[in-house]
């Protein structure tokens, strides 16, 4: 299912930022050591594999993937207009 996030300042998904913060970029470019999220979330879709697109989104503060989803005001705007004000 589709999530709704807020990416870091240095770009990356939550993901990439563990419990300590510091960012895991493969290619260790990247100098973040703290998750700083930006204000504003987005939608991180997904899909099947085989390409299709997955068009259910996690609803805030709902477990996908073994963590939580934010549940920020902002996170429940989001997933109200894309929802179609529907939770």
């Amino acid at each position: 299912m589709a999530l709704i996030i807020h990416r870091c300042t240095c770009g990356h998904t939550p993901t990439r930022h563990p419990a300590d913060g510091a960012c895991r970029d493969s290619l260790r470019a990247c100098r973040c050591t703290t998750y700083k999220p930006v204000e504003q979330p987005e939608l991180l879709p997904t899909w099947t594999m085989f390409g299709v697109p997955i068009p259910e989104i996690t609803p805030p503060g709902e477990r996908s993937d073994h963590r939580a989803t934010c549940a920020c005001a902002a996170c429940q705007a989001l997933y109200a207009e894309l929802a179609g004000g529907t939770s």
